[in-house]
């Protein structure tokens, strides 16, 4: 008979003990130890020059896009200059003047771009792209008929409905059922159906918020109107046609309300938001309209009148208003050095506003260097961070976490630790604090900050409690370059409060439901036997 055929774990477990075997030896002699020194030279070298050529692959497959979008911008303003002379170059307005097209297609893309007409989306693949042009996508907020009636109030010149939706921008898109918005305005969502209802039973002419609103006001989007403080409109209500009260009819509205349900065996209740049908005689439905109605109005001014307040500031925004902005990363490092313990407060600064792990790792390696200048003894570090999955708990974060012995040649062990979600304040947000409250000063006191070198050079002469330090984009971009593309994702990220790696297991990382402070859990990457284990990750 042949030998019993080995499992998964046993060969890992057999490859474990050779690794571990092999740095041993490495580490007692010298000469092995020496040799070791000179292939990870060997290997960054490698690294180094690998980045190289990632970077002048790049920067070719950009010269052959720029190339490529030149010769597709030559063809398409040869075929715009086409269309243009069969396109019609003036349209006639009230005064049977004369109004170019040119003006009109920019009007109406000025009027759809706002906010109260449409939401610009805010993922960052919610794009739309055509003829070279990228450009985030905006989703409509109203039909294009109510649309095209507001924009006739708005305008002195005369558009057909046709033309204005033709004049609709690509990017301004007429959202889908995949594209509706979970978050939904309760008060107006209540007032259509409400008024649909109503005009499904014929009780009114109205058939939408918007046709209610132009029968009430003089002008549908005057605060004055809608607040109703005009003089002229103050008097305006809403004319009922004859019905019969004995036939009850029904309308849909969102309601809150306390809801009880059963898991697990055990009654619960909780608080949900949901649309119920409800039946009334139609007096009562009318009076619950009327009852709804004020509020309503309120509602609408005061959506009119912040929409009208932000849309002032974006157009009369002075260029001493827009400043370069950094991103900044506090830390606070505690160490023992000749028996005393000391503390040591960092602050790293980069003109690049990403805050992911390649970032967070691009802004601990001024930290891990002055470390390792510092107490070049230390092979363990703990960190503890808050909890935000975009910045320190996802699974970028945990192959970081794998590669600091890179940066830190002694580094035998890695514990990150998470605070709960919401109680992440540390003395590291102090430090963010008195920072900004020194470049408050600096600048309060006539000192202008233009450039980032000016703000770390402000902060070294005034704060002599925090060591600062610039992060480059080229270094982000560069680590960039080191994560690969595809890596595994962990099930149960949410849960994981602590991430350990060893020296003697590296490319296994301990996930723990919550940190251990046993002795062995701490510094090994091994099962936690005191019930916070959550897995392994590799």
């Amino acid at each position: 008979m042949g030998k019993p055929k080995r499992t998964k774990e046993e060969v890992k477990e057999k490859r474990r003990l050779a690794a571990r075997q092999r740095r041993e030896r490495i580490k007692n002699d010298p000469f092995l130890y020496q040799q070791s020194k000179e292939k990870e030279k060997e290997r960054n070298f490698i690294y180094e020059k690998k980045i190289e050529e990632l970077k002048r692959a790049k920067e070719k497959y950009r010269k052959q896009a720029l190339r490529l979008q030149y010769k597709n911008t030559l063809h398409t303003k040869s075929k715009q200059s086409h269309d243009k002379e069969n396109e019609p170059k003036y349209v006639h307005n009230n005064n049977n003047k004369k109004t170019n097209v040119e003006k009109i297609k920019q009007d109406v893309q000025i009027f759809l771009e706002e906010d109260e007409n449409s939401r610009i989306c805010p993922g960052k693949r919610e794009y739309i792209s055509r003829k070279t042009i990228k450009k985030q996508k905006r989703f409509l907020t109203d039909t294009l008929l109510n649309l095209h009636t507001k924009f006739l109030q708005l305008h002195t010149y005369k558009i057909s409905y046709s033309t204005f939706c033709k004049m609709r921008p690509f990017w301004v898109v007429i959202p889908d059922s995949r594209a509706r918005e979970t978050c939904m305005c309760k008060t107006r969502t209540n007032m259509d159906l409400i008024i649909a209802s109503l005009k499904r039973f014929d009780l009114i002419d109205q058939s939408s918020a918007h046709k209610v609103l132009s029968s009430l006001c003089c002008v549908s989007e005057s605060i004055e109107c809608l607040s109703r403080s005009c003089i002229d409109c103050v008097n305006r209500n809403i004319h009922y046609k004859q019905f019969d009260n004995a036939n009850p009819i029904f309308y849909f509205q969102w309601i809150t309300k306390q809801i009880t349900y059963t898991k697990d065996g055990k009654e619960k209740t909780s608080i949900q938001t949901v649309k119920e049908k409800i039946t009334a005689k139609p007096k009562e439905v009318i009076e619950k309209f009327e009852q709804l109605l004020p509020p309503y109005m309120k509602h609408c001014a005061n959506n009119v009148s912040q929409n009208n307040y932000i849309k002032h500031l974006k157009q009369n925004l002075p260029e001493n208003d827009s400043k370069k902005q950094i991103t900044m990363h506090t830390s606070v490092i505690h160490f023992k050095k000749s028996g005393l313990l000391r503390t040591q407060s960092f602050c790293t600064l980069s003109p690049s506003l990403r805050h992911d792990a390649v970032a967070v790792w691009s802004h601990l390696i001024p930290v891990l260097n002055f470390i390792e200048n510092e107490a070049p003894h230390v092979n363990v570090i703990h960190f503890i961070s808050d909890s935000p999955t975009g910045q320190y708990r996802n699974k970028k974060m945990f192959y970081i976490i794998s590669q600091l012995q890179w940066h830190f040649p002694n580094l035998r062990v890695v514990a990150w630790n998470y605070t709960e979600s919401g109680h992440g304040k540390s003395s590291a947000d102090g430090v963010g604090a008195t920072i900004k409250r020194t470049a408050d000063r600096i600048v309060a006191q006539g000192c202008d900050i233009v450039d980032i070198e000016t703000l770390s050079e402000k902060l070294k002469a005034n704060v002599k409690g925090v060591i600062t330090d610039i992060v480059q984009e080229a270094d982000i971009l560069q680590k960039d370059l080191l994560i690969p593309k595809e890596i595994r994702e962990y099930k149960g990220t949410m849960k994981v409060h602590q991430v350990v790696w060893s020296s003697s297991k590296p490319n296994i990382l301990a996930m723990r439901k919550l940190s251990c402070n046993a002795q062995q859990c701490m510094y090994q990457a091994v099962e936690c036997e005191h019930e916070r284990h959550h897995g392994f990750y590799s």
